[in-house]
């Protein structure tokens, strides 16, 4: 049996109201597989520098806060040549808040993984000692692989505290001295973890450019994370897109990305511990990171054709002669936590919208052939699936 969403759908279909018959399915506590919807992830309103400061305010013993004297250097812009610059000194909830609009990821992603990687966020008697600037160098855990290389920085702008900048890191995981500091590894971390989660659902194109930002040369980058499920490619050169069933052996374990911010979080932590400890520390800040209403959608718009391809679209409401054919598309907003396939879900007119109608109950319309089929394979949460009317 599936079940009905209704939405009234303007235009060409005015008279009627068209529901979505979806498959419902049940989410857990907590998932392996769907560790946080896209539309959370991407979320990137949730908090303002000023709220981001509050916040941290409200742990006596944060690391970062404004209360403990801490400041950064804010990022203001990247270029291919260039790389990530960075202006004058601001405070955590700027530098946090920046990365977050920069790269339309939530503010409250970036925070959760500050503290799984360093525990900054809330700090401690002995979290916060000047003395142990990796805490500072490696605030995100970019650029530290598993090997646990130790390196010396020298000469880098790692944060300051009340009015002292800290330019050394005598030991640290990261790699490079570029991406040492806690402004250089919190737009670092940023940047990887949105381009993760686009890449995972095939966004081979996905790039930031915009004002100071020229990510222009990402779509260059090809990539080699965990992928969701469907037809998809890595890099902008593929020819053609490969399958994917969206497994990938995490511990030894398969386990499927239920979600883009599940592939990327994995690429970012590829351990069940890390990404546990991500889950609860959102979950017990925030509520949870995975949207627990499996099935719902928002309109999004929809176009009128009077040929198949597309190529002669109506400007006006089209009259119709007896035994026309008028093609509609219909778009619709992934807004619940289940992926969409075109196996399991159509959209189908249900009622009259406000006057009678032959798009109603017990016409031929609403039949098993009737409905609008998705067009894409498989629509994610977060994402805008295609649907077509004759």
């Amino acid at each position: 049996m599936k079940k009905l969403l209704s939405l009234a759908l303007f235009s060409v279909l005015s008279a009627a109201t068209v529901s979505l018959l979806i498959s419902p399915k049940t989410h857990a506590a907590f998932n392996s597989n769907n560790l946080m919807a896209d539309t959370i992830f991407e979320d990137s309103s949730t908090m303002s520098a000023v709220d981001i400061n509050n916040f941290l305010n409200n742990f006596s013993g944060s690391c970062i806060s404004p209360n403990s004297g801490f400041d950064a250097r804010v990022p203001n812009g990247y270029s291919p040549s260039s790389g990530f610059t960075f202006g004058d000194f601001g405070s955590a909830g700027q530098v946090i808040a920046t990365a977050a609009q920069a790269y339309g990821i939530n503010p409250r992603v970036l925070l959760t993984t500050l503290q799984k990687e360093q525990s900054i966020v809330t700090g401690g008697s002995l979290s916060c000692n000047d003395g142990s600037e990796n805490k500072y160098a490696a605030a995100m855990g970019y650029g530290c692989p598993d090997s646990g290389t130790s390196h010396s920085w020298t000469g880098v702008s790692l944060y300051r505290r009340n009015g002292v900048e800290r330019t050394v890191a005598a030991s640290t995981c990261v790699s490079t001295s570029a991406a040492a500091g806690f402004s250089q590894q919190v737009i670092r971390g940023a940047w990887l973890l949105k381009f993760g989660e686009q890449r995972s659902k095939g966004n081979t194109s996905w790039a930031v450019v915009s004002g100071n930002w020229n990510n222009s040369d990402d779509p260059g980058t090809c990539y080699g994370g965990p992928m969701t499920q469907g037809y998809r490619k890595r890099c902008s050169t593929d020819q053609t897109a490969a399958f994917y069933d969206g497994y990938s052996t995490i511990d030894g374990t398969s386990t499927h990305m239920d979600s883009g911010a599940t592939a990327a979080l994995y690429w970012y932590t590829p351990h069940f511990s890390g990404n546990q400890n991500f889950y609860n520390l959102y979950f017990g800040w925030w509520g949870s990171p995975v949207i627990t209403t499996p099935n719902a959608w928002s309109y999004a718009g929809q176009w009128a054709w009077s040929d198949t391809v597309g190529g002669k679209q109506f400007t006006s409401v089209p009259t119709v002669a007896p035994g026309g054919k008028v093609y509609v598309r219909v778009k619709a907003q992934n807004i619940g936590a289940q992926t969409w396939s075109q196996s399991t879900l159509h959209l189908g007119t249900s009622r009259p919208m406000d006057r009678a109608s032959d798009f109603a109950p017990g016409s031929s319309w609403l039949t098993g052939a009737r409905p609008g089929i998705l067009k894409e394979s498989s629509v994610f949460s977060g994402d805008t699936g295609t649907f077509e009317f004759t």
